[in-house]
């Protein structure tokens, strides 16, 4: 085979008639040859070979240090902020401001303080409430008699 086959063959040309019918004969002419290489026995590797040459393989491989994974982390990360997030904002004291009045003596004051006095008291258990409690009507319920009748 000429350097021009070849390139035609490696390039998947089309060959002429003329050089597909001497290409056939080449082939033709080394059929006895394959049928030759065809019947050496094959030699495959045994296995025993092989976990020997893994054995050599392992013994002089460097050992890789051992990589420590980042991005394993990271959903410990985000659930332990997703948890402190939320126990801030279910426990956390609500930051509400305490009703203010213009002047100390007003009436609004004086509403603000006894209520402040109330819940303090309330809170240490000692709540004895500084305005008297009126007592409930009788047991009678409303008398409907008093009304004046509509005309």
């Amino acid at each position: 085979m000429n350097q021009d086959w070849r390139e035609k063959i490696e390039q998947e040309a089309e060959l002429t008639l003329a050089e597909a019918v001497v290409l056939d004969e080449e082939i033709e002419r080394l059929e006895p040859m394959r049928h030759a290489l065809q019947a050496l026995p094959s030699d495959e590797l045994s296995l025993q070979w092989r976990s020997q040459l893994n054995e050599r393989l392992a013994a002089e491989a460097k050992p890789m240090p051992a990589r420590r994974n980042v991005f394993a982390l990271w959903p410990v990360a985000v659930s332990g902020l997703a948890a402190c997030a939320l126990a801030m904002a279910l426990f956390a004291p609500r930051g509400g401001s305490a009703p203010t009045a213009s002047t100390e003596n007003s009436v609004e004051a004086r509403l603000v303080r006894s209520h402040q006095e109330f819940q303090n008291a309330r809170d240490l258990g000692v709540a004895a409430p500084t305005t008297p409690v009126v007592a409930p009507p009788s047991s009678g319920g409303f008398d409907w008699s008093t009304l004046e009748k509509g005309s």
